[in-house]
Order: C-alpha cells, then sequence, then structure tokens
C-alpha cells in the first residue's frame, strides 16, 4: 500500500468532524486539517469584515446621494428602502469580479 494511501487511511481514522475538520488551501493548493472552533472562528471573523466592508460602502453611496448617517450605522438593519437599496448596491459592489467581466464582454 502507497505511503499516502496508509496516511489518508490513518487521518480518516483520527478526524472526528466535531473537533477535526478538513479545509482547502487555496494558497498552498492543499488540503490541512484544523481544529473545527478555530475554523468557525477564522469564518466569524471573516464575516464580520466582510459586512464591515459592504455597510461602510453602503454608507459612502448614502453620502454620494446627498444623504447623512451616523458612521456607526447599520445599513443591513435598515428598514427604509433608499437605505436598504443602498446596502443592496454595496454588496454588488463588494461581490463584484472584474475578471468575470472582462471575460463576458469580450
Amino acid at each position: 500500500m502507497p505511503e499516502e494511501d496508509r496516511l489518508n487511511k490513518f487521518i480518516e481514522r483520527i478526524i472526528k468532524p466535531e473537533i477535526i475538520i478538513r479545509v482547502h488551501d487555496y494558497l498552498a493548493d492543499n488540503e490541512v486539517l484544523v481544529s473545527r472552533k478555530m475554523y468557525e472562528c477564522i469564518n466569524k471573523h471573516k464575516a464580520i469584515n466582510e459586512h464591515k466592508a459592504i455597510n461602510d460602502l453602503a454608507w459612502q453611496f448614502y453620502r454620494m446621494h446627498g444623504y447623512v448617517a451616523p458612521e456607526a450605522y447599520d445599513f443591513s438593519e435598515s428598514i427604509h428602502p433608499q437605505e436598504q437599496l443602498m446596502w443592496q448596491m454595496a454588496e454588488c459592489a463588494y461581490e463584484f469580479d472584474w475578471k468575470d467581466y472582462e471575460e463576458t464582454s469580450e
């Protein structure tokens, strides 16, 4: 049995999904084992940063339309249609990928 197969079988035996999970590391282009708690912490931190970045964009769009909002204002929780629109525009702007646009426009 090849060494890699033996290693994979050993890893499968020791992995407990509630404690250790496999995650694809896109920078190294391989799979790594991390604790579930660390993975959840990283994702939570990433989600908080993304939310803040989108909210900052919404705040800028709101300002560009001539409106004023407190700096700590959370546009994602607003019920006002104009503020909801700013949040939606910010989400689109945040997720926009120029590579996709360039490929489809050629």
